[in-house]
């Protein structure tokens, strides 16, 4: 976890832990018994909330509030529960789960599975993190996955070749398993692509990106020269 300015700009799947003050008022401000449960059970357990995309005509400041949600599992009714936090009701904040931090809190069955495309990643220099389901899992022990749930994975490519070798890595590994992979591409600005939409789309075709601002089509091109002017 890391610490706070007076003003953060957090991208998608971030995990964000409120103070404790933000967690009485989200309590407060709770719409039923199952979203005040909900919310008593993270703050209790220390486990965060995870940035979200605000809903169209959601009341949003934007660099004063934080859109950030929680997954429930299956046995709590699994239901996708969206609050706001202030940016000062946020305490620490962290990335996404490394792949290798979710393969080694997961069952030994699932270890087994992905235990290989943690290891190619590594070698291939593609640094996989998970969100979703299994990142909900790892991060508080509760049962979220079963024998047909998808694991979702986003990488942050620093070229065309990293884009490449990842989805080649993905190709691999559904070809090995009955698991499927879903997941995006984030490039630089925090505009996110489905890897499979990418991987299917035309060169000079166009995919749907969704970022905090919203969702929009943007050409292949547009987003590969974002790339080519990154700083090595």
């Amino acid at each position: 976890m890391s610490g706070i300015c007076n003003t953060i700009v957090l991208a998608r799947h971030m995990r964000v832990w409120p103070t404790a003050l933000a967690h009485a008022s989200l309590a407060d401000s709770a719409r039923d018994a199952t979203e005040r449960g909900a919310i008593g059970l993270w703050s209790s357990r220390g486990w965060p909330l995870v940035v979200r995309r605000p809903d169209e005509g959601e009341i949003f400041f934007a660099g004063e509030n934080i859109a950030v949600g929680l997954s429930l599992p299956p046995a709590l009714g699994k239901r996708r529960l969206k609050f706001n936090v202030t940016n000062d009701g946020t305490a620490a904040h962290a990335l996404p789960f490394a792949l290798d931090d979710v393969v080694k809190a997961m069952e030994p069955a699932w270890q087994r599975a992905l235990a290989p495309l943690a290891h190619d990643a590594t070698g291939a220099r593609v640094a996989l993190r998970v969100f979703g389901s299994a990142a909900w899992q790892a991060q508080t022990g509760l049962v979220y996955l079963h024998e047909r749930s998808d694991i979702d994975l986003l990488f942050e490519p620093k070229d065309m070749g990293e884009i490449n070798t990842a989805i080649a890595l993905f190709d691999r590994f559904e070809r090995r398993t009955a698991i499927r992979l879903d997941g995006e591409i984030i490039f630089p600005g925090g505009d996110a692509v489905a890897w499979r939409e990418w991987k299917c789309a035309k060169s000079d075709g166009r995919v749907l990106v969704k970022s905090l601002r919203g969702a929009a089509l943007v050409s292949k091109t547009a987003l590969a020269e974002r790339l080519e002017r990154v700083p090595a």
